[in-house]
């Protein structure tokens, strides 16, 4: 497994939870998405194209001999 931070387009909110970006523990990165999209389809949270993404950047691995140097703990 691995852990990956989700950047959504839109969804910030300065008063409440953003759903900006998010911290999804996954397989791969369109794993990571596919989670965080069904999840806010299913509250029906923004519009359409705030829940489209913008990026997905690898945070940690849990392997052991992976090209990320930061370790993730099952």
């Amino acid at each position: 497994m691995k852990l990956f931070l989700v950047t959504l387009q839109g969804l910030n909110n300065s008063t409440g939870v953003s759903y900006h970006s998010s911290y999804v523990v996954a397989t791969d990165p369109n794993e990571a998405y596919f989670k965080v999209r069904v999840w806010l389809d299913k509250k029906d949270y923004g519009f359409r194209h705030e829940r489209e993404l913008d990026s997905v950047k690898l945070i940690a691995d849990e392997s052991t001999y992976s090209d990320i140097r930061t370790p993730l703990f099952p």
